[in-house]
């Protein structure tokens, strides 16, 4: 059977090559809440940043020469969940201003690989080269969890001011791949080369409450960003060998992937009785998202070279996505006299 060393790291860095076949999901979690309250100006800000690594390898090491009887398996699983949260909200109860504001930013990086060394040699029954998505904590099963929520809220008696931004960057890469000069000799087995990739990403900027509120003057904007790219490939690579004769061949590349990005505010004024209100509430919901999935059977050595399966070859690359964007603003004022 081939040495398969796994190295995961999340925030702060830890090595586990030790971990179990089905290792427990990786949690990064950043919190921050500020709270303000005075007679004059009310002054509140929370910012939280999140930078969360996971790393997967499983290989054979170049040129490595293996030899089974069964079924030899090469096979890396990751699952990463980050997620970070700031709350920022001021009140100036009888005062002049009352301003809150909150940043979240969450990094996530994963990188998810199999390989056959370069210059590898398998002899065996079947072989199985995967890189999987492993089961989440609490969530859904085989999918990375990627969150950054900011809230925010003013309020005074003259001039209230809110703002929330929320920022997801996240790169996933998921790899299982037989290289060029790498060799496998099957005895009517499987030959199974996947890699599945899943996501979830929210982006949520929204209102404490009403948003900003001020007897003249109330201010309420959000911005939400969703940074995401993907990269899911299953390959054997052109100049690898085959041969021998395999019962089934799949070469695959799949994932699923849902980003939510969702920017709320309110702001509202007058209602002190101090005369005419101007209420703004502004908010911005973006998402730049890209995803790649790649399957491939590629050519041998020799233009003789043939693949010789008993059953069925599949080569697929499937790929599933949704993209909401919402945005919400609520502003009002009141002329009281």
């Amino acid at each position: 059977a081939p040495q398969a060393s796994a190295r995961r790291l999340a925030s702060g860095g830890r090595d586990s090559s030790s971990a179990a076949a089905n290792p427990k999901a990786e949690t990064a979690n950043t919190d921050s809440e500020s709270g303000s309250g005075s007679s004059g100006i009310a002054v509140a800000g929370a910012v939280a940043v999140n930078v969360a690594h996971s790393t997967a390898r499983a290989t054979t090491g170049a040129n490595k020469v293996l030899t089974a009887g069964g079924t030899v398996t090469v096979r890396s699983t990751d699952n990463l969940s980050a997620s970070t949260s700031a709350d920022g909200s001021a009140v100036a109860e009888g005062g002049s201003a009352g301003v809150g504001v909150a940043v979240a930013i969450n990094v996530g990086t994963v990188t998810n690989e199999a390989r056959i060394g370069s210059g590898g040699s398998i002899m065996a029954d079947g072989l199985t080269l995967e890189a999987v998505t492993g089961a989440g904590s609490g969530g859904p099963t085989g999918t990375h969890q990627f969150s950054a929520v900011a809230k925010s809220g003013a309020g005074s008696d003259k001039v209230g001011v809110a703002g929330s931004f929320a920022l997801n960057v996240v790169h996933v890469d998921t790899v299982a791949n037989m290289p060029g000069f790498a060799s496998a000799h099957l005895d009517g087995g499987d030959l199974r080369v996947r890699a599945d990739s899943s996501t979830s990403t929210d982006a949520q900027a929204v209102p404490e409450g009403v948003g900003a509120s001020g007897g003249s003057v109330g201010v309420g904007a959000s911005v939400a960003l969703n940074v995401v790219d993907t990269t899911t490939t299953a390959s054997v690579a052109d100049g690898a060998t085959l041969d021998g004769t395999m019962a089934n061949v799949v070469v695959q590349a799949i994932g699923a992937h849902n980003v939510k990005t969702t920017a709320k505010n309110g702001a509202g004024a007058g209602a002190s009785g101090s005369g005419d209100g101007v209420g703004v509430g502004a908010g911005v919901a973006l998402a730049i998202v890209s995803h790649d999935k790649t399957a491939l059977l590629g050519a041998g050595n020799l233009p003789t070279d043939t693949l010789d399966a008993t059953g069925n070859v599949t080569v697929q690359a499937a790929h599933a996505s949704a993209d909401r964007k919402s945005t919400r603003l609520n502003s009002s004022h009141a002329n009281i006299s």
